[in-house]
């Protein structure tokens, strides 16, 4: 092996949120776990390094790169408006804002301050608006793009909105005593009392000012009917100028590296936890002493490295005192929780101390915890951490910036070697049945550092299926893949083994064995059970009777006769058997045998001779609980609905979706949504017909991925609708016009408020929406097809909430030629191009030839896309504007309506727009390209 060792480069395979791994000259990895985030995830699933730039909005159409997965969507809305805006040469820069594109959260800060900033995590977003804030402009300094100020956002106050990798950190800057010193924001976000929303945290507030004296500033959250505020109040009595407040809202996230640190301290401390402190200390400071205790896990260090070296590095803060006593690190003989730990209750440690540095003020010390973390990756000893403290621990006492600080967290650097992988048995693998001489067979282990034919391996029989093993050799020749064994002296047996691991002449690496059991004699055992069920971690109700069925398979014939089924609770080493001799191929587990969580389970069966299967595949389930039953509030059983589109409210524990159903009174279902929300209300957007009785029912699912049942609400609908509108159509010229009266109210009949307009072929059954929030108007209809019958009613809708339909009227129109309108903008863009020749359609589905053994010919497999088309040549008279019209329609690249005289109506695209001279204009040949578009609103 080389003599000297450096890192390569670093394996982007291996980045997690909170690590790095790099491969080295030697072969061997070196991974750097910090405390925090250093890594953002795109939306397809790449890790890229943070950077907490700001990006201006407006120039998201010069940026193609990756960017992180919270706030992609923001990003392409924003992207689309610039490029449209800029193409029309409207762009407006005050109309846009910034974001932070390359951090593990949605964040997005506001160019003029009064718009308020957006952080979201996940499903939770907050958005803070400042109340009586002046339009304040953004401004990013050069060298230091991560950051917006804004000056005087209030009275002699400057604000400074900083992006971090973990999230906003928000700087108030009373500049004057003419400064106010409160505040409030408006927060419009799911904000809990506790002041979180899911990930997302706004830590406690505190201030500064200009002589370095710091205090807490109160920050309580405010509701006034459906707005949330947060509300700032410093006490800045006897500070001097300039005051720095600070309201910080951080996101967390899955902490792989899980980094704990703690400081507990004696005396009239004793009791008190520091876990959560920005800094930790060891030695001593005015008759107190101070512990602390680091932990940290290896899960980003792979199964069976071997930890060459392993060091923690801290930084000793400055303003420790200048001596340099020695620092040592035991091992604590239990677990702790840095929320709760205290000197009081902190675990027993090992009184050998295991290492010792001298530590340096102001610098990066280094402890070399290899030889522990070394026997935390075996399993040698459970990891409980590290303690250390001073040599004598009456030594003057020093800080370390810990886990929470801002900056120079400490972190781990873990160097390993990887041993010889596992080989893969391929036989004997399960179900095979053996009784002379065989060829056990296997591929081929890699190691890093040894090739692949210097590689041997030691192979080992178990005829008790694992219980005990022996040697068949205990080394084979260097590169082997194969083995020849005579079994003919084993004992019979239908729960034989093999297993093989590699020896790279240093190490040997991981065992490998059959998948399943097979079997040492004449008679051929059962199968591997197969169509398990419940599978893919289907959620089960474990307070019910869980069925957990196989299939039996033996070659045979023979019926099965007994089973044994294992199951656990998913990271549990040891497995819960059953087993029961019947032909039954199904266990109903008793409701709550399963404890909470996901479930392991793998069953094997024997047959008429007591031969046994190999285990099947592992299958898991989520043993949860059923949710209660939600309560509907509004409207309740009985109650009498006075409008058409009410608000169901119900009231629930544990939700995180509903699911709402309207049925009419025969339970047809007429109407439901499900959403994933903790939202317990729910407009029904169907329009309830007056005098009339429906069923609303309501389920919520909670985090264990049940539902609960449905409860109903019988409900009768009666209202006083509207007048009924009056409605009448005319002819134009390629369109019909639909004439819409509501007439006055009478009586107790509500004023109308708006009216929507339906429209249908003729024949047909489903209406389609064209026109809403209507006032007593006519309506242009652009898009009918000629010689087609059309059907319109307009439904009036009451300031009460109620409405009512008109009678149904019919129309129709015929033209001749082609007309042609963008289909957004029918009334700017609609065209007649009179003269046409060589018309046609085309249709074409979309299939594959598919080539099959045993079949001469080929199978024809379609899908469910198709495609359509009109072909057409116009001519383009001179001084007819056609020509002008026409490639203006094209190169909008807009999708375009297209009518002519033989009925054909489509939505289509031209991809095509050639122009051939004649001498009376010009003609054309377009191919209409058919295009899905929705004209209902």
């Amino acid at each position: 092996m080389p003599t000297q060792n450096f890192k390569v480069g670093e394996m982007l395979n291996k980045r997690t949120r909170n690590s790095k791994t790099w491969i080295n000259f030697d072969g061997s990895y070196t991974t750097e776990i910090y405390t925090g985030p250093v890594h953002f995830e795109d939306e397809n699933g790449n890790l890229h390094n943070i950077n907490t730039d700001l990006f201006d909005e407006a120039d998201f159409d010069l940026i193609d790169e990756p960017v992180a997965k919270e706030g992609r969507e923001r990003f392409r809305e924003a992207r689309e408006r610039a490029r449209e805006e800029k193409r029309k040469n409207k762009l407006n820069r005050d109309l846009y804002d910034f974001q932070g594109l390359k951090v593990p959260f949605d964040v997005k800060l506001p160019r003029n301050f009064k718009r308020g900033y957006v952080v979201g995590k996940g499903q939770n977003k907050l958005k803070f608006k400042p109340v009586g804030a002046s339009p304040a402009r953004a401004h990013i300094e050069p060298d230091k793009k991560n950051c917006v100020h804004y000056q005087d956002a209030w009275n002699d106050t400057d604000v400074c909105l900083e992006v971090m990798p973990n999230g906003v950190k928000e700087t108030i800057i009373l500049k004057s005593d003419r400064a106010p010193f409160s505040f409030s924001f408006e927060v419009d976000g799911p904000l809990e009392d506790d002041l979180t929303a899911g990930n997302l945290k706004l830590q406690t507030a505190w201030l500064e000012d200009a002589n370095g004296e710091r205090r807490d500033v109160a920050q309580t959250i405010r509701r006034e009917g459906d707005k949330t505020f947060i509300d700032l109040v410093a006490d800045v009595t006897g500070l001097t100028y300039p005051i720095v407040i600070d309201p910080t809202v951080t996101v967390t996230f899955d902490n792989t590296s899980n980094f704990h640190d703690a400081t507990v301290a004696s005396d009239i401390n004793a009791n008190s936890n520091y876990g959560f402190s920005a800094a930790f200390y060891v030695g001593q400071e005015s008759g107190f002493k101070y512990r602390t205790y680091i932990k940290f896990s290896l899960s980003t260090i792979p199964a069976g490295a071997i930890i060459t070296d392993a060091k923690l590095y801290a930084r000793l803060s400055a303003y420790a005192v200048s001596d340099s006593p020695i620092c040592e690190m035991f091992r604590p003989l239990a677990d702790w929780d840095e929320s709760i730990i205290t000197w009081n209750n902190q675990p027993p440690f090992d009184a050998t101390p295991f290492g010792s540095i001298n530590l340096l003020a102001g610098s990066w010390n280094e402890f070399n915890i290899t030889q522990v973390a070394s026997d935390w990756s075996k399993g040698i000893l459970p990891n409980y951490g590290i303690m250390l403290k001073t040599n004598p621990e009456t030594a003057s006492h020093k800080g370390f910036d810990s886990s929470e600080s801002s900056s120079n967290k400490p972190y781990v650097v873990i160097t390993y070697n990887m041993p010889p992988t596992a080989p893969t048995v391929t036989s004997p693998n399960g179900g095979e049945t053996w009784n002379a001489q065989h060829t056990i067979m296997w591929n081929p282990s890699t190691d890093t550092e040894t090739a692949q034919g210097s590689l041997k391996y030691q192979i080992q029989l178990s005829t008790d299926n694992g219980s005990t093993w022996k040697d068949i050799v205990p080394l084979t020749s260097a590169g082997a893949t194969s083995y020849t064994y005579d079994f003919t002296n084993e004992l019979e047996t239908s729960t034989a083994k093999i297993r093989i691991r590699a020896y790279d002449g240093t190490s040997y690496g991981l065992w490998d064995e059959s998948n399943g059991v097979f079997t040492i004699q004449h008679n051929q055992a059962p199968t591997v059970p197969t169509n398990l069920s419940p599978s893919g971690g289907t959620p089960k109700d474990r307070g019910s009777v869980i069925r957990l069925s196989w299939q039996h398979n033996d070659a045979n014939g023979d019926p099965q006769a007994k089973f044994d089924l294992q199951w656990r609770l998913q990271g549990a080493q040891t497995w819960n058997t059953v087993t029961q001799v019947t032909t039954n191929q199904y266990w109903d587990a008793p409701a709550n045998t399963f404890p909470r969580g996901t479930i392991e389970w793998q069953v094997r069966t024997y047959d008429q001779a007591s031969l046994s299967s190999p285990y099947s595949n592992i299958q898991t389930f989520f043993a949860g609980d059923k949710p209660a039953n939600p309560t509907i509030i509004d409207p309740t059983n009985g109650a009498t609905v006075p409008v058409a589109n009410p608000v169901v409210q119900w009231s629930s524990v544990g939700q995180t979706a509903y699911h709402v159903k309207l049925l009419d009174s025969n339970n047809n279902l007429l109407w439901e949504i499900q959403a994933n929300s903790t939202n317990k209300a729910q407009t029904v957007l169907f329009d309830l017909q007056n005098n009339t009785d429906y069923k609303i029912q309501v389920a919520i699912k909670n985090t264990d991925n049940l539902w609960s049942d449905f409860v109903t609400s019988n409900i009768h609908v009666s209202y006083t609708p509207p007048a009924v509108p009056i409605v009448t159509t005319t002819k134009g010229e390629g369109v019909i016009i639909v004439s819409i009266d509501n007439p006055t109210p009478s009586g107790t009949e509500p004023a109308v408020s708006y009216n929507d307009l339906y429209r249908r072929k003729q024949g047909e059954t489903t209406w389609i929406r064209i026109a809403t929030n209507m006032a007593d108007a006519s309506f242009i209809d652009y898009t009918p097809a000629s010689g087609q019958v059309y059907e319109y009613f307009v439904r009036a809708w009451g300031d009460n909430g109620t409405y009512s339909d008109s009678l149904i009227v019919g129309e129709s129109i015929s033209f001749t030629g082609v007309w042609l309108h963008e289909a957004a903008n029918p009334l700017e863009t609609l065209r007649q191009f009179k003269f046409v020749s060589d018309r046609s359609e085309s249709w074409q589905p979309t299939a594959a030839m598919m080539q099959f053994a045993g079949r001469r010919l080929p199978v024809a497999e379609y899908d469910d896309t198709e495609q359509c088309s009109v072909s057409v040549k116009l001519n383009l008279l001179k001084n007819s504007g056609d020509r002008e019209a026409l490639e203006k329609l094209i190169r909008w690249k807009n999708t375009l309506c297209y009518r002519d005289g033989r009925g054909r109506k489509m939505f289509c695209h031209v991809f095509e727009l050639p122009i051939e001279d004649e001498f009376y204009g010009n003609t054309v040949s377009l191919k209409f390209e058919e295009v899905s578009y929705t004209e209902e609103v």
